[in-house]
């Protein structure tokens, strides 16, 4: 089985890359449609025709391996037109099926069309390498990949196509490609020189080692010293281009006496390099899609680390480690100037980026957010790119939010604590009018009228006046009793403890009030914490049945303020406890101080309130009187 240099790939010069008009001609959806049923066909003809030759020893398998090369290569041409529009891989790719569709004519029996199949291996070495060495920005873009073109044409031009012309009987290089003895003679020879034939064939396997190690060495190189985001792109088209070009080096090697393969060998290092011929094309496909899942990852990584810190330096350590960056830099416009700061507050050229790094911008909304400053080689992975600067505007937009919540937050609770100042500083002006007002006025009346009844010489009208006199009384007691309701005196000069030591004695229940260190608090909580209580003593009052005890507990816990109310009666069921309108306001009451309110019941086993609510940095020991 010959191996010569059909198992070469080589490139050509990127003055032959294809123009910017015709990808823009193939990028069309009709283009691209015409293109798929066009490869599918050629494919799958190709294959057949192959499988079907009398003269090929592995007709079926060499069919095959063709039918996959030519649909792949266009599938993966494709899928690159679609999301890399203006890279000329795409192009490359096509060129190279339409190459590979050539070698199907070496299932022909005609010996001009065997012949020019044969030649079409040449073709399809030099797009092959080309492919591979332009990977992945389509471009020949440094000189080791220029110089290993140019070596692998010149073997091709002064050895493989000399030899073509004075050989008698040429067949495909590929592994399985071999003729039998029925294979055709070959249509285009010029002369049949032996001699000559024989020395370009030895010239073609010590070109073969050489320059194919080469290749294996420039490969390796350019592998090593990609930076790690480039490394996992070249993966899927490098893998198979050292499948292919090994087992090549090896089988030329061996031609030459430098080494020695046993038979297994040789068949095992032959169908290693088959399946680097026939996955080649695939790579280009595998590496466009490994991009995309990539992305999807990276977008996923960075969007579930995120919420541990919004601080730009944290987002771009996110980024970079995702990115495979660590020298990934993000630049976010903060002023109307058009001007960019980095993650440390730097002002960012993004016009100007330094050498090996590239500025991409993302945006929102339509407009340029900021700019990703990223190793050169990401350029190649747009998807990459765009997952990365969603997931930044993602996390700016998430910040932003969350300050304008935390804003709202913190203006609702002021907005509270002023509600719950102007209710207070009201019930004291209350308190004040009554006491000031209405009651002393009644007192004063209470005064006359028991002069003008002493005075009175007429007993009926004196009794009359008494009457009147104790009903004013019992007003003036009355009114006593709401104003200290509305906000009382205990409770102002003497805090939340005593205050409900006061109600305990004018209730029917038992209650007992326990001050584990409490102290004065700021007024607005010792109000909320005592008309809480108030309220829990009522409804115990009203629902829990005869005989129930009552517990109160006040007490300091760590930087807050706690209380329990708890009661031994018969206990409410929920829909009770969600439907009380008393039991609402007190969580307002609760809630209007930053605090939280829970109300547990079991029917039969009683109910108790629970109450804590955050002290001040600074504890206030001021009253109500001295705070307003």
């Amino acid at each position: 089985m010959s191996t010569r240099a059909a198992s070469t790939i080589a490139a050509t010069p990127d003055s032959l890359a294809p123009p910017r008009d015709l990808l823009a001609s193939l990028g069309g959806a009709r283009a691209r449609a015409a293109l798929a049923v066009g490869g599918v066909a050629v494919g799958i003809g190709a294959g057949l025709f192959v499988a079907s030759s009398d003269h090929l020893v592995d007709a079926g398998w060499y069919g095959a391996q063709i039918a996959v090369v030519i649909i792949g290569a266009v599938a993966a041409a494709l899928y690159w037109l679609a999301h890399r529009p203006g890279n000329r891989i795409a192009v490359l790719l096509l060129a190279y099926a339409v190459a590979a569709s050539g070698l199907a004519l070496q299932g022909a029996s005609d010996p001009f069309l065997h012949s020019v199949g044969v030649l079409c291996d040449a073709p399809m070495f030099l797009l092959g390498w080309w492919l591979v060495f332009a990977f992945p920005q389509g471009t020949l873009g440094g000189l080791l990949e220029r110089l290993l073109v140019g070596a692998v044409a010149v073997a091709l031009l002064t050895s493989f196509v000399p030899w073509f012309f004075f050989s008698p009987v040429v067949s495909g290089g590929a592994p399985l490609a071999g003729c039998n003895a029925a294979c055709p003679e070959n249509a285009l020879m010029i002369a049949d020189r032996p001699p000559i034939a024989s020395g370009l064939g030895t010239t073609e396997e010590y070109y073969s080692v050489f320059v194919g190690s080469a290749i294996a060495l420039g490969l390796l190189a350019l592998f090593l010293r990609a930076a790690k985001p480039r490394r996992r792109g070249l993966l899927p088209v490098y893998v198979p281009a050292f499948l292919l070009i090994v087992p090549f080096v090896l089988f030329h090697a061996a031609g030459l006496g430098l080494i020695d393969l046993e038979a297994q060998t040789y068949n095992t290092i032959g169908w290693l390099l088959t399946a680097g011929r026939t996955t080649l094309s695939l790579g280009f496909l595998v590496a466009i899609a490994q991009t995309a899942i990539f992305a999807g990852v990276a977008l996923r990584t960075i969007m579930s680390r995120v919420g541990h810190g919004h601080d730009a330096a944290h987002l771009r350590t996110l980024v970079g480690d995702a990115l495979d960056d660590p020298q990934l830099e993000l630049a976010v416009e903060i002023d109307e100037d058009g001007s960019f700061v980095g993650s440390r507050g730097e002002t960012v050229d993004v016009e100007g980026p330094p050498g090996g790094r590239a500025v991409t911008a993302f945006h929102h909304e339509g407009h340029v957010a900021g700019y990703i400053v990223h190793d050169e080689a990401l350029s190649t992975d747009p998807e990459l790119l765009q997952a990365a600067g969603q997931a930044v505007v993602l996390s700016l937009e998430s910040g932003r939010l969350e300050t304008e919540l935390q804003s709202k937050i913190e203006a609702l609770q002021r907005s509270r604590d002023r509600i719950v100042s102007a209710g207070e500083t009201e019930r004291r002006r209350i308190e004040r009018d009554l006491h000031d007002g209405a009651q002393q006025r009644l007192m004063a009346i209470q005064v006359k009228l028991a002069m003008a009844a002493e005075r009175t010489p007429d007993d009926d009208l004196a009794e009359q006046l008494e009457a009147i006199r104790l009903d004013v009384a019992d007003a003036v007691d009355e009114l006593r009793t709401l104003s200290h309701g509305i906000y009382p005196s205990v409770l102002l000069e003497r805090g939340v403890g005593d205050a409900l030591r006061s109600v305990a004695m004018t209730t029917p229940l038992g209650i007992r009030v326990t001050d584990e260190g409490l102290g004065r608090c700021p007024a607005a909580i010792e109000a909320a914490i005592y008309f809480c209580a108030l309220e829990a003593i009522q409804n115990t009052i009203k629902h829990a049945g005869p005989g129930a005890r009552v517990a109160v507990v006040l007490r300091r816990g760590s930087g807050s303020v706690e209380f329990a109310i708890s009661d031994d009666g018969v206990g409410m069921d929920d829909g009770a406890r969600s439907d009380g309108v008393g039991l609402v306001s007190m969580q307002d009451r609760i809630g209007a101080v930053g605090g939280d309110l829970e109300i547990a019941s079991v029917p039969g086993r009683g109910t108790t309130v629970r109450g804590t609510v955050p002290e001040p940095v600074s504890r206030a020991t001021t009253t109500l009187g001295a705070g307003v």
